[in-house]
């Protein structure tokens, strides 16, 4: 069944944050989705415009900036396939899920990748809070 949700974006302290992957060290960027209990019936773009604290956590890398979700279930950080818009001073990622996300730092190599193209969003609910842009696409869940 599908059907229409509400949901809310709050600020996360960086100091709560489980613990990070291994060869990995969290951003300044934390922020916490909510309001959904089960899947998303289609991808969601989250698009995160990255921090000058991001960018000096990273050592003024920003190919080692990249978004990962906590999974509460599991106790586990997921890096998400990350694309970078240097222009816009973004990071975006694809999901189907909500909950925890941070910008997380790479201690080795490359996490994000270079994209500089735009993409097309069509049907968008757009939040801004605390100068994170989070783009949904597909406002249904499935129950």
């Amino acid at each position: 069944m599908l059907s229409d949700v509400s949901v809310t974006v709050k600020p996360f302290s960086k100091d709560k944050l489980p613990p990070a992957l291994q060869d990995a060290k969290p951003g300044a960027t934390c922020f916490r989705i909510d309001g959904l209990t089960g899947l998303l019936a289609k991808d969601a773009t989250v698009v995160v415009k990255y921090s000058s604290a991001d960018l000096e956590a990273a050592g003024s890398d920003v190919s080692k900036l990249a978004l990962a979700r906590y999974d509460d279930a599991d106790n586990t950080w997921t890096f998400l396939p990350t694309t970078l818009e240097r222009n816009a001073l973004t990071v975006s990622a694809t999901t189907n899920r909500f909950s925890i996300r941070t910008v997380m730092v790479t201690c080795g190599g490359t996490a994000a990748g270079s994209g500089t193209g735009k993409t097309g969003l069509g049907t968008t609910l757009v939040f801004a809070a605390l100068g994170l842009m989070i783009i949904f696409i597909g406002r249904k869940i499935r129950k």
